[in-house]
């Protein structure tokens, strides 16, 4: 149960719950069978259908506490986050479908969340055949063209308010 604190002199204490980060992707091990979404496995691809994370978020935190700001942070490309040789089935669509655009809006129209942009695709495997992160990751302001990613980030927010 979340609780407004109070501070010194009985000011309240400011909170603001961050999502890092929020994206249209959805992770299981091998060996699951269904593809039954759950907040446990889900990043946003599940939007606000039953079993997502963001309904799971919702309903046991936002519901009960009104008061409180959130702000998503949305990487811009395609979530670098797994190596694909790690034993993960992974379904990630990066900001490419339209259904996880208009979920994105309808948070800020819904319960005025906040987004913001975080990096672009995070990392990068130098090896993909191998499944360790450490000495084989590059990280994204080491690969990233800043005009690219100026261009990518003005087509996303066009994109949310059209």
């Amino acid at each position: 149960m979340i609780k407004i604190a109070k501070w010194f002199d009985n000011y309240q204490a400011p909170v603001c719950l961050t999502i890092d980060d929020i994206s249209d992707v959805y992770i299981k091990p091998e060996g699951i069978e269904n593809k039954e979404i759950t907040p446990f496995f889900d990043w946003g691809f599940g939007l606000d259908s039953n079993g997502s994370l963001y309904r799971f978020f919702v309903d046991s935190i936002v519901k009960r506490n009104p008061e409180m700001k959130v702000t998503f942070f949305l990487p811009l490309g395609i979530h670098g986050f797994l190596n694909p040789n790690s034993n993960y089935e992974v379904e990630n669509h990066g900001l490419q479908r339209k259904d996880f655009l208009k979920f994105i809006k309808n948070t800020q129209d819904e319960y005025e969340f906040e987004i913001a942009g975080h990096g672009v695709n995070h990392n990068k495997y130098t090896d993909v055949n191998n499944p360790e992160i450490r000495n084989n990751v590059m990280l994204e302001l080491t690969y990233i063209d800043t005009n690219k990613f100026k261009k990518r980030m003005k087509q996303i927010i066009d994109s949310l308010y059209q």
